[in-house]
């Protein structure tokens, strides 16, 4: 019988569980009125295809499992990457930018040339120009 570890955050902020034999689960099917919650292994999809389902009573966090046993063993570094992970991204999106970031290397009218082509039909265009350079 699997014992509740904690919570964890999947990579697409997704609430998951950790057993402490390592299992990871995602939430499968929850209502507002129901005494329980279905949660099913992480690796569902292929190609792992695990169908082990646990039930975790709201009132209590007691664990339940389902019928199905793991047909793949735990691995323990998996949380740890996700946290990692998502601090790293939580810590990359609240940082702005810094001014070497944002700095633009030339204004858009010296190098977008849309207006002399329209003006000129004869102006060489860029591509030409580097395709005519490279026949020589």
């Amino acid at each position: 019988m699997p014992t509740f570890s904690k919570f964890i955050t999947s990579q697409r902020g997704a609430q998951q569980i950790l057993d402490f034999d390592g299992y990871i689960y995602s939430r499968k099917k929850s209502s507002d009125t129901a005494l329980t919650s279905t949660w099913r292994c992480a690796k569902y999809n292929p190609p792992t295809k695990c169908k082990c389902h646990i039930y975790l009573a709201l009132a209590d966090n007691s664990v339940t499992l389902g019928i199905q046993p793991h047909n793949h063993s735990a691995d323990g570094s998996v949380p740890a990457r996700q946290e990692v992970l998502l601090s790293l991204k939580r810590k990359a999106a609240d940082q702005p930018l810094s001014a070497t970031q944002n700095l633009i290397a030339f204004p858009s009218d010296f190098w977008n040339h849309f207006d002399r082509v329209l003006e000129d039909p004869d102006f060489p265009r860029t591509s030409n120009m580097v395709e005519g350079f490279h026949r020589l």
